[in-house]
């Protein structure tokens, strides 16, 4: 599925490519690292927080995605690592 990855100020939305259907929305508190895979180069990955509301927050999942270009990949991880 195609979409559009928008890293912002303080989270990290990804939106359907053609339509305004909102997928995913973490703010940088959930989101516990990233990275890129070092046999592709076009993938990466982040992980965020699955059940916040746990008490110990220990669940995560794991969002992998591919981009159109190595370029693409390192700048949107680069920002991701920023938060």
């Amino acid at each position: 599925q195609e979409v559009l990855f928008d890293v912002k100020e303080a989270e990290v939305l990804v939106q359907e490519k053609d339509s305004p259907r909102l997928l995913f929305c973490y703010p940088y508190p959930s989101i516990s690292c990233g990275g890129r895979c070092v046999g592709s180069s076009n993938v990466f990955a982040f992980c965020v927080v699955a059940s916040p509301e746990s008490p110990d927050g220990s669940t995560f999942d794991c969002l992998v995605f591919a981009s159109s270009s190595e370029h693409e990949r390192e700048e949107t991880v680069r920002r991701i690592g920023k938060g």
